[in-house]
């Protein structure tokens, strides 16, 4: 065999390889998180990806029996820590309550920027990107045990190149994670599966006037006061 053609073969084997990890580099995923029955969860969808993007589509898909998302209100479904200088520019009321009607969420995300002049936002190249955050009730009659999430439909656009460039879409894996949901603890007044330290702060939050998630009479008393964050306290 000529060395022109062991060279090629070479090269070729290191292109499929190079093509072959370039679309294994990204992934778009659901965390895996937990919940508790008539309490709440946080769900947030991850990305890794090799080149920045720029836009993005996808569907949520979840048991609109067992979950249903929290009024906009409470800022029940934002952009991620990674994702914050980009918008979602169909988001309103109705969405959501078709959303929580057919078990399907569906996200659009964009710079809505027109002015030539001022760059795009994007969400960097890099693992482990928080780029959506969606908080649900979960149902007191919900079944113990796990819930899927999952993804459909997504698509990534990177940055153009140059102006006559809208941007090239990229292949992405999607993977759906899992949503444990667990029996309702005493002094779980956040609603978030477990007592730990959140479940004080919440107690006193209400204390403030804020409305907590989880029973915040702790102790059974019939009334909401410090006797109930020292309930939790000893829970710990």
């Amino acid at each position: 065999m000529s060395l022109v053609r062991i060279c090629s073969s070479v090269v070729l084997a290191v292109g499929l390889f190079a093509a072959s990890a370039f679309g294994q580099n990204n992934v778009i995923w659901v965390e895996d998180a937990t919940g508790a029955a008539g309490g709440s969860a946080t769900i947030t969808v991850k990305l890794t990806s090799d080149t920045d993007v720029h836009a993005l589509s996808l569907d949520l898909l979840f048991d609109q029996n067992s979950l249903q998302i929290k009024p906009l209100s409470t800022n029940s479904v934002v952009a991620g820590d990674d994702a914050s200088g980009l918008d979602i520019p169909v988001l309103d009321d109705d969405l959501i309550n078709t959303a929580n009607s057919s078990g399907k969420l569906v996200i659009y995300m964009l710079h809505l920027n027109i002015d030539p002049e001022i760059p795009l936002n994007t969400i960097s190249a890099g693992a482990d990107k928080e780029i959506l955050e969606v908080k649900f009730t979960v149902d007191s009659d919900a079944a113990v045990g796990d819930l899927t999430l999952d993804l459909a439909n997504v698509s990534l656009v990177n940055v153009a190149s140059d102006e006559d460039t809208l941007g090239t879409e990229i292949e992405v894996t999607a993977e759906a994670g899992t949503l444990t949901i667990s029996q309702f603890q005493t002094g779980d007044a956040s609603g978030d599966g477990k007592v730990d330290i959140f479940d004080v702060l919440a107690v006193l939050g209400a204390l403030s006037g804020n409305p907590t998630v989880g029973p915040s009479d702790v102790n059974g008393d019939g009334k909401t006061d410090i006797f109930d964050v020292l309930a939790i306290l000893k829970l710990l």
